[in-house]
């Protein structure tokens, strides 16, 4: 004997089937439904008023003999029956298994964020009490296609760039190696042809992408995710060499920074060591003015022991914020 399904089971099968191409005949939708035609009308007719919680609108297409979605599917409002939040877990138990390779370790964070949302999405209550954080829409992600092609068909492309500070845009040719995500945005690295030197291009700064013609592609020959393991964030002088920097936390910042760390390099255990003073972290980077923003960011939960030129950076950049409001204007 065939196991009852809920309505609202019966209303996903629907949607399901007729989010794969718009529409589906009443015989497909019996089919899948598992129903007669009388018991599928009486679903269907739900999703075809007007007024229907599950943000779908469906129609009966007379001229096709097939019923269609006359509104997009929302898949919010769609509920997931017990089999589908199985595969939906299961899904992300098997990216897991993936978490650890190198090519997935800048996805870290999104593969943590997924487990939790699968777990409490899942859950009627947990919906209205945690928030989870959204990442809005950034411009030049419609590029990433194009440069994770021509990385990968190891093609030269041209590039039309404007930069922030500028209302000219320069047409620029590259030999594409990395597509890198930080803070939101996108970033392109390779070696930009003029110049024979590593650039680095936000996706949101572009306004064209075209293939070259004539010109050979370069291979990379630099380990560029070591560099950056060796950098705070993403500017920085790729010819410059890193620097031990010491730095001595302060207070609560202490056990902020010992459960979500200032940068990846403090994973190795050597880099951490308790002093009467506070928590002291020494790292090897290159200096660049990312890291210099968030050391005043963190105002006085953190001092810069060494070296003496980072110290004068952050110092400084204190300053200028200070005069900001001790300005007369």
């Amino acid at each position: 004997m065939k196991e009852r399904k809920e309505k609202t089971e019966y209303l996903s099968i629907i949607i399901r089937e007729l989010s794969k191409s718009g529409f589906a005949s009443k015989e497909s939708l019996m089919e899948a439904c598992e129903l007669k035609e009388r018991q599928l009308k009486s679903y269907v007719s739900i999703l075809e008023d007007n007024t229907n919680p599950y943000g779908v609108l469906v129609k009966y297409n007379r001229s096709k003999d097939k019923y269609e979605i006359s509104r997009q599917v929302n898949l919010v409002n769609i509920t997931l029956n017990p089999n589908e939040i199985a595969a939906l877990k299961s899904a992300t138990k098997t990216l897991n298994q993936f978490a650890q390779l190198p090519i997935f370790q800048d996805l870290q964070g999104l593969f943590e964020k997924l487990n939790q949302a699968v777990y409490f999405r899942t859950k009627t209550e947990a919906q209205e009490t945690i928030e989870f954080e959204s990442v809005p829409y950034v411009e030049g992600v419609k590029f990433l296609k194009d440069c994770w092609e021509a990385i990968h068909e190891k093609k030269t492309i041209e590039i039309a760039y404007q930069k922030f500070d500028s209302l000219t845009v320069e047409t620029r040719t590259l030999h594409p190696y990395l597509i890198k995500e930080h803070r939101n945005r996108w970033y392109v690295i390779g070696l930009e042809h003029s110049k024979q030197a590593l650039r680095m291009f936000g996706l949101d700064r572009i306004k064209a992408i075209h293939p070259t013609i004539g010109i050979r592609y370069e291979p990379n020959q630099k380990d560029l995710k070591k560099l950056f393991n060796r950098s705070f964030g993403l500017y920085f002088n790729y010819s410059q060499s890193p620097e031990r920097i010491i730095l001595l936390f302060t207070g609560k910042r202490i056990e902020y920074i010992q459960t979500q760390p200032f940068h990846s390099q403090q994973l190795e255990s050597s880099r951490l060591k308790m002093t009467p003073q506070g928590l002291q972290l020494e790292l090897d980077l290159i200096l660049n003015e990312e890291l210099v923003m968030e050391l005043a960011r963190l105002g006085k939960d953190v001092k810069v022991i060494a070296p003496e030129s980072l110290k004068k950076s952050v110092k400084d950049y204190l300053i200028n914020a200070l005069e900001q409001y001790q300005s007369n204007q």
